[in-house]
């Protein structure tokens, strides 16, 4: 227990009348040995009795504890089905988007979907339009090839394909001239 400080005057002496407060260490020792006298000894039987008790206490509530825990884990599993199957919904969301937006740039660019690929519109669209410019190139190139060796000529009246005049041999041509 605290023992009270004895004060000190102004001087720096004590004072004669002190107030402190008594020991009641001696007092609670005295208490608590008039309670242990107080309380009746428990027999043998009565201790095994109180002891059962205890025990049928303590496996009524792990029986509780364990319903409770079988709860919570019926819980928790009824959540994360219901999180699994939003996150199926919105994966199948994103899905049907990126299938819409690639069905559109195919329908605007006319290229068949399974050659467009991208996560969005805006790639799919870039996608589709660095494979028209690869293919316009592939065509530019052929038509180059093909019309290379004989390059296309105007045609102008009064001459003949090929840039060579008219032959006097055109029935029409005289037929016309002559009247």
């Amino acid at each position: 227990m605290s023992k009270s400080i004895p004060a000190t005057n102004v001087d720096g002496q004590e004072p004669e009348a002190t107030t402190s407060q008594p020991d009641t260490s001696q007092q609670d020792q005295q208490g608590t040995s008039q309670e242990q006298d107080s309380k009746p000894q428990m027999s043998r039987e009565d201790l095994e009795a109180a002891l059962a008790k205890a025990r049928k206490e303590s496996a009524a509530h792990r029986i509780e504890r364990n319903k409770a825990r079988a709860e919570l884990e019926e819980k928790l599993k009824a959540n994360s089905s219901d999180s699994d199957r939003l996150a199926a919904l919105e994966k199948e969301l994103a899905e049907s988007r990126i299938q819409a937006a690639r069905a559109q740039v195919a329908k605007e660019t006319g290229l068949p979907e399974n050659l467009i690929t991208g996560d969005n519109a805006e790639e799919m669209a870039e996608h589709a339009s660095s494979i028209q410019e690869h293919i316009n190139k592939l065509v530019e190139a052929a038509v180059t090839e093909k019309l290379g060796a004989n390059p296309p000529m105007p045609v102008v009246r009064g001459e003949a394909a090929g840039g060579q005049p008219q032959s006097d041999e055109d029935w029409l041509r005289k037929a016309f001239l002559s009247k």
